[in-house]
């Protein structure tokens, strides 16, 4: 029966379990409480660097050591930086826990930045920005996000920008680290089918020269607009699409609504049977890609509707989201609705949770954001007590003018800039 355990260790390191009785892989992540939001404005993108920095080497490891002791057995080995965490993490045969633990405990706590390397990586960190920029539909969250958080770091690219990787020194990796991979500030998370103290008794071994360190402070958004033309970002390009983002300001992570506007952003476009997919897609034939997304963190977060489309669709798509949008806030779904919602969400957490990694970072997340509950039951059951009214309750909280903020990328906008602050009157 698969079983879940949460300890902290002497030295302040969180280390959370997943036991899996019979499976035959393992998954392990170490998770730091420190992300992009958290650079200094003169290091933007230096959480991601250091991300990079860690797969360098250590005193003990090569870089190709590093990669070949993993893939050597058949396990991979990555990583990711976010707006409020980082994540080192790795997946092998359940067999190589004795191995696993300690390279990326190594990693972790014990990588040399090597001149030489950070060099190297600065470049291939700028050509990943210009990848990013190269392509319409990344680029434009880096819009949204500078729009929705103006003059904070949540507005800035994670992958921070070409002028500020420069400014970014050997020195600066050493005290990232001491800043955010401290014990206090880390979450370590496994799934296996270990038993929950031998998983434990691996991690306080390989980590106990870890250094205790702090919990980073993270700074919170407060920004007021001082007018319409604020909530929208333009930005002309020749493509043969017009790209959308159309967002809405929401709650964090710990809010009432949270679980509501999850099942909202179901109900409205995250599946192909959802509001806007039929509307827009099947009915009208406006566009191939559309949806909805919803993203929280811990002080703020973001409903975000996307769109890719041929230019002459424009008002019309427009007009048909906000039309759908004052649906959602003028009558409450049916229960038959809703219920559809849950049950997709419900059976896509339970399919994924037969992975490890998904157990993994399931528990990783939550322990690193300081959830009150870790067990992914107990999440469906508080998504199964919302009720239509509640969701018609925070479509009237979320979807107002005052929380919108819209990223358009596309041929010829300037000049249709008008009308598309005439169709934010509809909503």
């Amino acid at each position: 029966m698969v079983s879940y355990q949460d300890v902290r260790l002497d030295n302040g390191l969180r280390v959370v379990t997943a036991h899996l009785p019979f499976w035959r892989s393992l998954s392990l992540g170490v998770f730091a409480g420190a992300g992009s939001r958290h650079d200094p404005a003169s290091r933007q993108g230096l959480a991601h660097f250091a991300e990079h920095m860690l797969f360098k080497g250590t005193r003990r490891r090569s870089a190709k050591r590093i990669v070949t002791q993993a893939e050597s057995v058949g396990g991979s080995l990555n990583a990711y930086t976010s707006e409020e965490h980082t994540c080192y993490h790795l997946r092998s045969p359940a067999s190589q826990l004795a191995t696993m633990v300690p390279l990326l405990a190594d990693m972790y706590v014990d990588s040399t930045f090597p001149q030489e390397e950070i060099e190297r990586e600065r470049q291939v960190i700028e050509d990943e920005i210009l990848m990013y920029r190269d392509e319409p539909s990344s680029h434009i969250d880096d819009l949204l996000s500078a729009v929705t958080w103006p003059n904070h770091s949540l507005g800035r690219p994670i992958l921070g920008t070409l002028r500020s990787l420069t400014k970014i020194a050997r020195d600066d990796f050493f005290a990232h680290r001491r800043r955010s991979y401290g014990a206090r500030n880390s979450v370590v998370a496994l799934a296996g089918p270990q038993s929950h103290s031998e998983m434990v008794d691996r991690v306080a071994q390989a980590f106990s020269s870890m250094a205790r360190g702090r919990r980073r402070i993270t700074s919170p958004f407060r920004h007021s607009l001082d007018g319409p033309g604020d909530q929208f970002i333009l930005e002309e390009r020749p493509t043969e699409q017009l790209h959308l983002r159309l967002a809405f300001l929401t709650e964090g992570r710990r809010h009432p609504q949270v679980h509501a506007s999850r099942l909202l952003s179901v109900l409205l476009g995250e599946t192909m049977s959802s509001r806007l997919a039929q509307e827009l897609r099947e009915k009208r034939g406006y566009c191939y890609s559309v949806g909805s997304s919803r993203d929280v963190f811990q002080d703020t977060g973001l409903f975000t509707i996307y769109a890719s489309f041929e230019p002459r669709f424009l008002r019309q798509l427009l007009k048909q989201i906000y039309r759908q949008l004052s649906l959602l806030k003028d009558r409450a779904p049916s229960k038959r609705e809703l219920k559809a919602a849950y049950q997709y969400v419900a059976g896509n957490h339970e399919i994924g949770l037969e992975e490890t990694s998904t157990q993994m970072f399931w528990l990783g997340d939550g322990a690193v954001h300081h959830d009150d509950s870790l067990d992914p039951n107990h999440y469906l059951d508080a998504l199964s007590k919302v009720t239509p009214n509640e969701i018609q309750k925070t479509a009237r909280a979320i979807f107002t003018p005052k929380n919108l903020r819209v990223a358009l990328l596309g041929p010829k906008l300037e000049e249709r800039r008008s009308e598309i602050l005439a169709l934010h009157e509809r909503l």
